[in-house]
């Protein structure tokens, strides 16, 4: 019989601005589960089966820590123990759980205590964020506007004009995660609470059509889980959650190349492969947490998993059906928007929230029923997405895919040797169709202040994404322009007609 993984306990800290660093954010989170569990932490005999698997993205570049998995070691007082870190930028949570799943299903280890943290609030500016988060897009995209917060505005775009989407829909699920975050004491607009409707649709423009409170808050934060195999789980809980199936996916880190900005393909790659190692489907579920890093992406991920279909999942929020009481809760821990965005560790907020759903210790934010739980957590712009799905029972499936009404695609195979992002040799304008667009107020370093990034499927069939200005005419889905080359630096360039 297979080795099931199990979540035996979890910590967390509140996430915000904090005046600690690092280290200590990790020890806040892991010291209550060591001390609760301090007879198998202290023998050294059993030290042997023990490992640990730390969550952090920005020690280096945020904190000037490299190897911070060794350094969180000796702070918790673990520094014999074999640890290792775990980077998959904002997935990196979920990939450690992953890990650690994998060391018990393997036999590596009987227990594994994974650890995230991140601390970030400290930075001179959300620019300098943004900056450093930004690196993860190809240097010649960057050099035309792009950052993450874009992204989402030029997803939104597209999916307004293909879909016919009400502006409001898409708002009311900042006002559902503020909602349920005004119920978690650890979340980083909990003192704030609730906001209207009206509140969103007038806070400042983000980047169009996204506003500033549909977007999650920089923030610091640590968080903890005890995992072992379920063989001996007995002796650390009578409340097992087991993990019940994890599944990877992958999108291009090169957007451009990327078929279209209407769906979320690695999220229903991620998806299926956990519901064929769970054995259950979507209708099974009967929590979920998205990676809400805007707005647009809740709703975004519920179709791409199959949780709601694309005529149920627009208007979910507006109609109650995501609410805590509805028929699919989602985010009941108030999501990104409301908890705030640790990078690493957000998706271990994702499995603490749904540990304490299926122990039904999650107060007043308890699902009604909360026997299953999933979450989605995305690495970057879901170039690398993780699908966890958790429950209070331990049969798994055969691994047989579940098949649920979502096209499967993935990216295709490329390289580069040739140009990323450019019109091509020899080519000084050409005309093309605009797919989507987004004036940006978000930018990073080296950036200008206020852009409008484009992107255009260009007459020779290549995508790019191309700069322009705010004071230039609108474009608008489907809008046939012009793309040249800026003189300065080659970038695609919006021109005028």
């Amino acid at each position: 019989m297979q080795t099931m993984s199990v979540i035996a306990d979890a910590s967390i800290t509140k996430f915000g601005k904090s005046q600690k660093g690092l280290l200590q954010l990790a020890s806040d989170a892991a010291r209550p589960i060591i001390e609760r569990h301090n007879a198998v932490f202290g023998d050294r005999d059993a030290s042997e089966r023990i490992r640990m698997v730390v969550a952090n993205s920005y020690g280096a570049e945020f904190n000037g820590i490299s190897g911070v998995h060794l350094q969180i070691a000796r702070a918790i007082g673990l520094e014999g123990i074999l640890s290792e870190r775990a980077d998959n930028i904002s997935a990196s949570g979920a990939t450690a759980l992953h890990r650690a799943d994998i060391l018990i299903k393997s036999g590596e280890a009987d227990m594994v205590l994974v650890v995230g943290a991140e601390k970030m609030t400290h930075m001179p500016s959300t620019k300098d964020i943004t900056t450093a988060i930004s690196t993860l897009l190809f240097e010649e995209e960057r050099a035309a506007g792009l950052t993450l917060p874009s992204l989402a505005g030029m997803m939104a775009t597209a999916c307004i004009s293909e879909f016919g989407l009400s502006r409001e829909d898409i708002a009311n699920v900042a006002v559902q995660n503020r909602f349920n975050g005004s119920l978690n004491p650890n979340s980083f607009h909990y003192a704030k609470g609730a906001v209207t409707l009206e509140q969103v649709m007038q806070s400042r423009v983000i980047v169009s059509p996204l506003r500033l409170f549909e977007f999650c808050p920089n923030a610091d934060g640590a968080a903890a889980l005890l995992v072992v195999s379920d063989r001996i789980a007995a002796e650390f809980t009578d409340k097992p959650v087991f993990v019940r199936g994890i599944g990877m996916g992958a999108d291009s880190a090169l957007i451009s190349s990327r078929s279209n900005f209407t769906s979320m393909p690695s999220v229903t790659q991620a998806a299926m492969r956990a519901y064929s190692k769970a054995g259950i489907g979507p209708k099974g579920i009967d929590v979920f947490e998205a990676h809400d890093m805007a707005s647009i992406l809740q709703p975004m991920q519920m179709i791409a998993a199959g949780i709601l279909d694309a005529r149920e999942a627009w208007t979910a929020a507006t109609e109650g059906r995501t609410a805590i009481g509805g028929d699919i809760p989602v985010n009941t821990s108030g999501g990104l928007i409301s908890c705030g965005h640790p990078i690493a560790v957000s998706g271990l907020k994702q499995a603490v929230e749904g540990f304490l759903q299926i122990r039904r210790e999650a107060g007043e934010r308890q699902a009604g029923k909360a026997d299953t739980f999933a979450f989605a957590s995305l690495g970057g712009f879901a170039n690398s997405v993780i699908f966890t799905i958790l429950s209070n029972d331990g049969t798994t499936g055969n691994g047989r895919p579940i098949v649920f009404d979502q096209t499967v695609s993935y990216p295709a195979n490329g390289s580069l040797n040739g140009s990323v992002n450019d019109i091509g040799e020899g080519v000084d304008r050409i005309k093309g169709r605009v797919i989507t667009t987004t004036d940006s107020y978000a930018t990073a370093n080296g950036q200008p202040g206020q852009t409008r990034i484009v992107a255009v499927e260009l007459a020779s069939g290549a995508k790019v994404i191309a700069r322009g200005e705010l004071k230039q005419k609108r474009v608008n889905v489907g809008d046939e322009v012009t793309v040249g080359r800026a003189r300065k630096d080659g970038v695609p360039k919006l021109l005028r007609d």
